[in-house]
């Protein structure tokens, strides 16, 4: 027997490499987060190993975000890598315009399957930023939405307001 539709879900396993027999944990955590949603009445979207892309990753979350409805729960669920980009420049950003805010010195950012086709004009990661942005959309739709980025340097990396002021912990 199903349970009723509480609400909606996308769950992530961006797995990079899968080196012997056993399949990698992002992946294993991916299925076992699925099956706990499912269970508890949520309509999963499971984006695993090859299919979990940047482009993918952004178009499940839009999905979503479309589908979720006032006092639906919506849970976000990343397993995978994580990372910190630090900007190597000295001083100022050269290609600043006046007017536009400074490039920060460092980002945090998760890493779909496909961040190694990274290009310097097309970066395949997400950054915290974007997260910040898709997180306080989908908090206009319903207000019970969980985010769970099981990675590196996820702390603060994905915030409901985008323009937020002081971190609340570090």
């Amino acid at each position: 027997m199903t349970s009723p539709r509480v609400g909606g879900a996308l769950v992530i396993g961006a797995a990079h490499k899968w080196t012997g027999n056993d399949p990698p944990a992002a992946l294993f955590d991916a299925a076992w987060m699925t099956e706990l949603l499912e269970a508890r009445g949520f309509e999963v979207q499971m984006l695993a190993g090859p299919d979990a892309t940047r482009d993918r990753i952004l178009a499940g979350y839009t999905e979503l975000i479309e589908s979720v409805t006032c006092n639906e729960a919506a849970v976000v669920y990343f397993g995978g890598h994580g990372g910190l980009m630090h900007d190597l420049a000295d001083g100022d950003d050269p290609g600043a315009k006046p007017g536009e805010p400074p490039v920060p010195d460092a980002f945090q950012f998760i890493a779909p399957t496909d961040l190694l086709k990274s290009t310097d004009e097309d970066f395949r990661g997400i950054s915290s930023w974007e997260l910040s942005l898709l997180l306080e959309e989908l908090t206009r739709k319903t207000h019970n939405v969980t985010v769970i980025l099981d990675c590196c340097h996820s702390g603060q990396m994905s915030r409901g307001d985008a323009d937020a002021g002081e971190p609340r912990a570090w």
